[in-house]
């Protein structure tokens, strides 16, 4: 199983570098106008288990400026998961968003309503390795100033390694994640930004209890804007409260403080 698994990840991961190349040769053959923020995003994990097969993610992430303590975004997830055999899951749910606009003259926010379908696949290859595959569709129905509603499509792929420091058998597990998430844009009105954004992050993930864990994460983000020719990069500090909970249907839930099953 681990051979399969071993030669499995090792296409993706050829073929993830080959379309990285080609995205960012593309991105970066144009005539650019590249902008700088250092932000930091602050979040609440939960994951309420329903039953042996069935958990219901929810989330709140609140990101600003550092320095400025300007907000840029207040997000908010919810995604219930059926798992399925082989380390499968798929879920669907929907993100409630308030951006800040890139005019900071005018203070405006931009709603936005998502409807989310997500599959996700982990595979051990060792007690301490795991990579998981997650893609992840995002239907954006997102409010214009002049109160028009604009739907587009966004296209989400995550590779993830995920490596347990300290020794298998620890109930308190120290975990280091390294993940790249490239994102895509589909839709009528998408003219010049094909490409959203790649998210690479490296973080450090602590069990507190069997109920709580923290997580400070690093991301460096590359967005290109609708204009085309516009670009953000930035540096972000995120740190997450995990928090799990049982219903009294999923005391036997496989999903507990191994990392190899966690959905995040």
């Amino acid at each position: 199983i681990f051979a399969s698994s071993n030669l499995f990840n090792k296409l993706i991961l050829k073929s993830f570098f080959v379309f990285l190349v080609c995205l960012n040769g593309f991105v970066f053959a144009q005539t650019k106008v590249v902008s700088h923020q250092n932000v930091y995003w602050l979040r609440y994990y939960n994951q309420l288990a329903l039953s042996p097969k069935l958990v219901l993610h929810s989330e709140f992430d609140t990101r600003k400026e550092f320095g400025t303590n300007q907000q840029q975004q207040a997000i908010f997830h919810t995604r219930l998961f059926y798992q399925l055999p082989k380390n499968t899951e798929i879920g669907g749910g929907f993100t409630y968003s308030r951006q800040s606009m890139y005019d900071k003259a005018t203070h405006s926010v931009r709603p936005e309503f998502r409807v989310n379908q997500l599959a996700a696949w982990t595979i051990p290859t060792t007690q301490r390795l795991v990579f998981q595959h997650r893609i992840w569709i995002e239907n954006r129905f997102q409010r214009q100033t002049d109160a028009s509603i604009d739907f587009s499509l966004r296209f989400r792929y995550r590779l993830q390694a995920a490596f347990q420091l300290n020794k298998p058998e620890k109930e308190l597990k120290t975990i280091v994640k390294i993940s790249d998430e490239v994102m895509l844009n589909a839709g009528k009105k998408i003219v010049y930004n094909y490409f959203d954004q790649n998210r690479f992050s490296v973080s450090l993930e602590q069990n507190i209890n069997k109920n709580f864990s923290f997580e400070a994460q690093y991301f460096r983000t590359f967005q290109q804007r609708a204009a085309g020719n516009q670009f953000v990069s930035r540096d972000v500090l995120r740190l997450t409260l995990f928090h799990k909970i049982k219903s009294r249907n999923a005391v036997n839930n496989a999903e507990s403080t191994d990392f190899r099953n966690k959905k995040e």
